[in-house]
């Protein structure tokens, strides 16, 4: 089942990594939207490190 999750969290960084792209070739990106981007691929790369290893990650 932990397969499953690591799978879903990669697509899911994968996705947010375009989305990141894509939002900074626009003419005028929008500052907000990229930090949100940012802090969410950060968390998906956290949560993967952590079922990856075998840690369990910390909720705050």
């Amino acid at each position: 089942m932990r397969h499953v999750l690591i799978y879903r969290l990669r697509n899911a960084k994968r996705e947010v990594e375009r989305l990141l792209r894509d939002e900074l070739r626009r003419p005028e990106p929008d500052g907000l939207r990229i930090s949100a981007l940012k802090r969410r691929k950060l968390a998906l790369k956290d949560e993967l490190f952590h079922l990856e290893s075998g840690l369990v990650p910390v909720r705050i």
